[in-house]
């Protein structure tokens, strides 16, 4: 009789700890949402190899690898000719060596903001039932954001065709001003494929770090919708001061595209899309012009045709000069 006791009472135990041990959330605490992200944006995989995600931690980390090995040969081929990707040296506009530089180092962010974005997404997740991330309702996935460039359905918005009408224009603009100081250049089909390449690489990665990632967190922790807002804008604009003297189209864009972000209920989709396609307008506008610089020590261009001396190509788009 005791033992029969004792095996109804071990039952009725087990039958209140196993359902309790199954449940995600009864013992586990929720994922960081800032650390391993942050992490996962150096070392890209890391939060998916430990979480076993083993597909999505290959691909990120292997996008990383090749990444990086494309821009350290590239970077390494610059140097052997005395040029310096980190400094403002001289080069042709279609130097085949400073492209991969850029693409290779575009793959190196993308594989870290797309991991950032699949650490921070799992790690919401864990702290829904915590009241926490409740603004978000939709789902963003990666997958759905490499694919946004595509779904040209967003065209149909003012929020995306007044933007890109706007730097299609100031692109013909450009076009067809003249200057002293820099010259038409007819576009070759690797200015296309290049412009495209980098586009689709920035527009992507960029939505994931700061629209994916940055804006929903400081939301969450800092502020409401508009401060979290002007907030991740001013480090998106921030982050470009490298290549712009005064980022104020940055500061915009970055703040445009943090209010279709939530206006779209958190979906990266509409704004990836007109940042990647802004982006390949704002290339291809760089590669009809070309600055004559005739104190520059490097000739020639990615045809191999012996073209004179130039300088860095430039976007004048007043009052905003952009060298790349």
């Amino acid at each position: 009789m005791g033992r029969c006791r004792h095996a109804v009472t071990s039952l009725v135990v087990a039958g209140l700890i196993l359902p309790a041990m199954s449940s995600p959330s009864a013992f586990a605490a929720p994922k960081s949402d800032f650390w391993m992200p942050a992490v996962s944006f150096v070392l890209p995989g890391l939060d998916q190899w430990i979480e076993g995600d083993y597909g999505a931690a290959a691909a990120y980390s292997g996008i990383w690898l090749g990444g990086g090995l494309l821009a350290s040969e590239a970077n390494k081929a610059l140097k052997d000719r005395d040029l310096d990707s980190g400094k403002e040296t001289k080069y042709s506009a279609r130097d085949g060596d400073v492209r991969r530089y850029m693409l290779g180092s575009q793959l190196t962010m993308a594989a870290g903001s797309f991991s950032t974005l699949h650490a921070f997404r799992r790690a919401v997740d864990s702290r829904r039932e915590q009241g926490q991330y409740s603004f978000l309702s939709e789902k963003v996935t990666v997958p759905d954001l490499a694919m946004a460039p595509f779904r040209f359905e967003y065209l149909t918005r003012p929020t995306t065709y007044v933007p890109l009408g706007i730097i299609s224009a100031l692109a013909v603009y450009s076009a067809q001003s003249s200057s002293d100081k820099s010259e038409n250049v007819a576009l070759e089909p690797l200015d296309g494929v290049f412009a495209g390449s980098f586009g689709y690489l920035a527009g992507t990665n960029e939505e994931a770090l700061f629209r994916g990632w940055m804006m929903p967190l400081l939301r969450e922790y800092v502020a409401g919708d508009v401060t979290s807002n002007i907030l991740q804008s001013l480090v998106f604009a921030l982050a470009h001061r490298s290549q712009v003297d005064v980022p104020i189209t940055q500061l915009l864009l970055g703040y445009h595209w943090g209010y279709v972000t939530q206006r779209n209920g958190w979906s990266l989709g509409e704004a990836a899309f007109t940042h990647a396609w802004w982006d390949v307008v704002a290339f291809l506008a760089i590669y009809s012009k070309r600055e004559i610089d005739s104190s520059a020590s490097i000739t020639g261009g990615g045809s191999g045709r012996g073209q004179s001396v130039y300088g860095r190509p430039v976007l004048r788009l007043p009052p905003i000069t952009i060298n790349f």
